[in-house]
């Protein structure tokens, strides 16, 4: 489609880390379905571009800018660019627009802005997040309450709401200063990545991704007693990068945490004397099981502690 006779604005710079890594995301889908250069996707979208002036061509270097990310295009007027894409190459809109990007970006100043965002993503994460009864009625959705099997579940999704639900969840950790969750779910981000390394949109950006958390993580400081603060967990981008098979034997490990979490379950009907065999540092462990189950050594020490 050409749109010769439309005006969309060239664009503007990222206003931060997130809004440039959206736009590269963005330019990635379209030049995968489309197979173009950002040369080709510029005469093709913005011909005008690359008219002539007497005998001098024209040209803007739009598409270069959001190939390079330098450039985001604008999304807020009545003729989107992203729109127009979208009608010739569907499904790209999608990478542009993505909740993921607000998740790790934009300001959140209340917990209800979150609770409005995880109700708008797939619904299994809705499932995960919200009480099952009102899971399918958005107006009256209740929040689950939070423990250490919903960053878990929300994992095992393995797909980019899934992940967005996770980052979400750190943003409330870090609204209410709860540190313990704040680390169970940045454990999760890293497991979350790893998978979603395989998704071509996001393989090239993944370098810029982890270094944009690990921003923001490094400002939020863990509150243990007295005086004492501790830095957030940061993501390890050579880790990520390693084969499959060498992440911690993955699903052998996913595989052996799913039957803990069903065994701890069935040890504790009620739900309070759990939660206080979790929080409690145990002598054996040398931490407290919930601290323990971040880690797959830890994994393996409750198991044997629980094979009595």
């Amino acid at each position: 489609m050409s749109v010769q006779s439309l005006k969309t604005k060239r664009g503007r710079p990222p206003k931060d880390m997130a809004n440039r890594i959206r736009t590269l995301a963005w330019f990635r889908a379209v030049q995968k379905r489309s197979g173009k250069s950002s040369v080709e996707l510029g005469r093709e979208f913005h011909p005008k571009d690359y008219s002539y002036d007497g005998e001098k061509q024209k040209t803007s270097h739009r598409w270069e800018r959001y190939a390079a990310g330098t450039h985001s295009p604008v999304d807020d007027t009545e003729i989107s660019l992203i729109d127009i894409v979208e009608g010739k190459y569907p499904g790209t809109a999608y990478w542009f627009r993505h909740l993921i990007w607000t998740a790790m970006g934009q300001a959140i100043t209340n917990t209800n802005e979150i609770n409005i965002m995880l109700a708008s993503l797939d619904a299994s994460v809705v499932d995960i997040c919200f009480v099952p009864q009102a899971a399918r009625d958005k107006a009256t959705l209740t929040r689950a309450p939070y423990d250490y099997g919903v960053p878990t579940k929300l994992s095992y999704l393995r797909s980019l709401d899934g992940l967005t639900a996770i980052l979400l969840l750190v943003r409330e950790a870090e609204l209410v200063g709860n540190g313990r969750a704040h680390a169970q779910l940045m454990f999760r981000i890293s497991e979350t990545l790893f998978f979603l390394k395989k998704i071509p949109e996001l393989f090239e950006v993944l370098e810029d991704v982890v270094e944009c958390l690990n921003e923001k993580i490094a400002r939020f400081k863990y509150h243990m007693v007295g005086d004492i603060t501790l830095p957030g967990p940061q993501i390890n981008l050579a880790r990520l990068m390693e084969d499959e098979a060498r992440f911690w034997e993955i699903d052998e490990y996913r595989a052996l945490e799913h039957q803990l979490i069903e065994k701890l379950q069935r040890l504790f009907n009620d739900t309070s004397m759990l939660i206080s065999w979790l929080d409690k540092p145990h002598p054996i462990l040398g931490e407290a099981p919930r601290d323990a189950l971040l880690h797959p050594q830890g994994v393996s020490a409750v198991r044997s502690l629980l094979e009595f």
